[in-house]
């Protein structure tokens, strides 16, 4: 990557390029309601890249400490406590912490972001995130598909796409894919 300065949110962390690459849509619902950012990130420091999209500067913690720039990837949902056993057996990690308004589960390597399911009352917007489940390599893609089928994920089309992958949903309506194997 090539230093830049730090003009912009997107400069400032390092980040090259745009959202709006091949494959990506920045296309607003109709209807869209954006929640206020600050409901969301309570205690973060709420920014915005130059394309609008909202992010947080999180208050330093030891359980980010070997994460690098992006700490955690938020995922707004109305029952932290039910997303927790969905998400731990569909990817294999570890639960960290769960309460009524918070759940982390950390990669078990313990180096990568944490994902963390934060409640948020009311939702009634559209993501403009989904995760996407890469399984290890020599694993079949098909029983990584069965496996979160088999938790209560749903099949979902969200599109063509030139990435081979299968859209499911999380018992919450949350889109995913499982890709290929690398």
């Amino acid at each position: 990557m090539t230093r830049r300065s730090a003009s912009s949110g997107a400069d400032a962390l390092d980040w090259d390029g745009s959202s709006a690459g091949p494959g990506v849509t920045n296309v607003k619902p109709p209807g869209l309601v954006l929640p206020d950012p600050a409901a969301i990130c309570v205690p973060r420091t709420v920014l915005a890249d130059p394309e609008g999209n909202v992010f947080c500067l999180l208050e330093p913690k030891e359980i980010y400490a070997d994460t690098g720039p992006i700490a955690a990837m938020d995922v707004s949902c109305a029952d932290p406590r039910a997303m927790t056993p969905f998400w731990n057996a569909a990817m294999d990690w570890i639960v960290h912490e769960v309460t009524d308004d918070l759940a982390r589960l950390c990669s078990a390597a313990g180096s990568v972001p944490s994902l963390e399911f934060v409640r948020v009352p009311d939702i009634t917007v559209w993501t403009r995130v989904h995760l996407d489940l890469r399984p290890y390599f020599r694993d079949d893609q098909a029983a990584e598909v069965a496996r979160p089928r088999t938790l209560g994920a749903m099949d979902a089309d969200i599109g063509p796409s030139d990435v081979p992958r299968v859209v499911l949903t999380d018992p919450e309506g949350n889109p995913f894919c499982v890709l290929t194997p690398c």
